[in-house]
């Protein structure tokens, strides 16, 4: 247990033991020769007092010294232990969102019994749904990048002066050639392209840092794949992180910081390759075409020399910022070949319509959606190495429209996995003054849902429906079922009156 919660728990004690002795601040001040500003300090968890003045507390108080010190809580405050115990408490970024560990303890202790329950509660559901504690990590930054627009000028400008004391123009395209030297010459990191795909267990990593300063890539990795992974190591450095993941894919988390941290600098890595003066030019001309163009957008990623996953997710930077659509969703979907359910595997949800999503969803998503479009169409013409798509798209149950881009493409070391990225902007008027091609009457207009079972339109209305709209129906039954119970009351009350 660390400093923090002994702080809290003793905090916690001195409160109760007060409180039950009908003392004010001031009366326990008189008592102790302490301070009433000090012994508040003290119940908030802030300060924790040397020996001698714990004794004359416990005296106060009448406790004995040990049961004050000891990190045991009473019966009262007993219900409190795992959620003061619980990881999540622990590692929580809650100071990302303007509160501390500190706060959220000491409202839990005016009321530790029904907290108590509340944290046994929420424990319960995390093992139902096999949730461990980097869940919440994700979540947290997701939650935080929402708050900022996804837009972070600190890491921008770390970005910008990374760029100029190496010479290179604003506008430049920089990649793999112009990265390796950096991070060999002034980071001191070789790279290995040899060993990681032979390895045993570990050949379906994409990178690995070793003790030695080695940075193990797989040698199917493209260059641009590589030139993002050497960026990323490079923010990690510039970044000064002390906490970080040492592969891609991590395979664990053990605290917040690591996610955040391996964001950051996976961000640093995009804002290096992608430079947002000159992005932000070539879209603002591309949204001026006065109709929907695919070879044009896919000439517009091929410039700048990167992965369509690091390019969509530059946009979903820079749109809100640059653009004014505020209102922007980013989708990664995954599905292998053959199967009929994809899986959504990344999201950033800026807009207000919900996107299920979750561990355990075991839903078919709406084949409507642009992002299982492009992959059956790449799946169907396997002579491509990519699609891209756009859609309007209208959702059913919230009134709302959105403009989608979305492409496709083969898996790095699977050809037999898909994956599909979609960047949906919501169609108002900001957007309608941005993008000229907007009404362009090439681009499909589709109604959709948001998985089939909880579609309301029949098979009749949709012939891509995969299966029954079982959550619908039942949702439907249930308002069905409230509504008879409200009329019979009703009638019941009714009939009581006038006998």
């Amino acid at each position: 247990m660390d400093n923090d919660l002994i702080r809290l728990i003793l905090g916690m004690k001195v409160r109760r033991l007060r409180q039950q002795a009908h003392f004010s601040l001031q009366d326990l001040a008189k008592k102790t020769g302490m301070s009433a500003s000090y012994l508040n300090e003290i119940e908030k968890g802030k300060k924790y007092p040397k020996a001698e003045k714990i004794m004359s507390l416990a005296d106060a108080l009448s406790v004995g010294y040990d049961d004050l010190v000891s990190l045991r809580l009473e019966e009262d405050l007993g219900n409190l232990t795992p959620v003061l115990n619980s990881p999540l408490i622990q590692k929580f970024p809650f100071k990302l969102f303007g509160i501390s560990a500190q706060d959220l303890i000491q409202l839990m202790a005016r009321v530790p019994r029904e907290m108590g329950i509340l944290a046994k509660v929420l424990e319960d559901m995390g093992h139902n749904y096999d949730m461990r504690v980097e869940h919440f990590f994700h979540t947290a930054l997701r939650s935080f990048q929402i708050i900022n627009h996804n837009f972070f000028a600190d890491i921008e400008k770390t970005a910008d002066r990374f760029r100029k004391t190496r010479g290179w123009e604003a506008d430049r395209i920089v990649g793999f050639d112009e990265l390796l030297p950096v991070l060999k010459e002034e980071f001191g990191v070789t790279i290995n392209l040899d060993c990681l795909a032979d390895h045993p267990t570990l050949s379906h990593m994409r990178s690995v840092l070793t003790e030695d300063n080695q940075l193990l890539l797989h040698h199917a990795l493209s260059q641009p794949r590589q030139a993002f992974a050497i960026g990323r190591e490079i923010g990690y450095r510039l970044l000064k992180a002390e906490e970080r993941a040492y592969s891609s894919p991590p395979l664990e988390v053990g605290t917040f910081e690591e996610v955040f941290n391996n964001f950051k600098a996976s961000y640093f890595a995009s804002a290096i390759l992608l430079p947002r003066e000159r992005l932000f030019r070539d879209l603002k001309s591309f949204f001026k075409l006065s109709f929907w163009d695919a070879e044009a957008f896919r000439n517009l990623m091929a410039g700048y020399k990167v992965t369509p996953e690091t390019f969509f997710y530059r946009l979903s930077q820079l749109v809100p910022h640059y653009f004014r659509s505020k209102r922007v969703h980013f989708l990664k979907f995954e599905r292998g070949a053959g199967e009929s359910r994809a899986k959504l595997v990344k999201q950033l949800n800026m807009s207000n319509v919900h996107i299920p999503h979750g561990i355990g969803l075991k839903e078919q998503f709406c084949r409507r959606w642009l992002s299982l479009y492009v992959i059956d169409e790449l799946e169907a013409e396997p002579e491509k190495d990519m699609v891209i798509g756009v859609q309007r798209s209208r959702f059913i149950e919230h009134d709302s429209e959105f403009f989608c881009i979305s492409v496709a493409f083969r898996g790095m070391l699977d050809p037999n996995h898909y994956s599909s990225l979609t960047l949906g902007f919501q169609v108002d008027a900001a957007l309608r003054k941005t993008v000229r091609f907007l009404p362009d009457p090439k681009v499909p207009h589709r109604e959709l849902g948001q998985t089939c079972e909880r579609c309301p339109l029949t098979a009749e209305h949709c012939q891509e429906r995969v299966t029954e709209p079982t959550l619908y129906l039942e949702k439907k039954r249930r308002a069905e079922q409230l509504s008879a119970l409200k009329q019979l009351r009703a009638g019941v009350s009714t009939a009581a009156t006038t006998r």
